[in-house]
């Protein structure tokens, strides 16, 4: 149980994104048949914002002004994709809030702003 609710705030904020959820491939250890991996598009909803200025800084040139934050109360993996408003982003690092606050946050790295529907 979390100290801190933020669900009517992040619902306030929030917006529908699409979110990839993509399963690698693997051999069957009883059969040697090689199963492919499954790919699951979702619409979650979460709260998408701009990276401030003091957190670019601090990166060191690893995160730029494209790049975004994201509150959300489903937890996601790294590496997921995601795409909101025509970009894709990839999320790159997750903060663990889970002891105190009742939200899942993370940096999204923008990865593209072409062709975003058809990744």
């Amino acid at each position: 149980m979390s100290i801190y609710s933020f669900e009517r705030l992040i619902k306030k904020y929030s917006n529908t994104f699409t979110v990839e959820k993509v399963s690698e491939g693997f051999y069957d250890d009883e059969t040697g048949e090689y199963m492919p991996g499954t790919s699951e598009v979702l619409e979650l909803r979460g709260m998408i914002a701009p990276m401030k200025s003091q957190q670019i800084y601090n990166s060191g040139g690893r995160l730029t002004e494209a790049d975004r934050v994201l509150y959300v109360f489903e937890p996601l993996e790294i590496k997921t994709k995601i795409q909101y408003k025509g970009m894709t982003y990839s999320v790159e690092a997750a903060e663990d809030y889970s002891d105190f606050a009742d939200f899942h946050y993370y940096i999204l790295k923008a990865v593209s702003a072409f062709n975003a529907e058809t990744q």
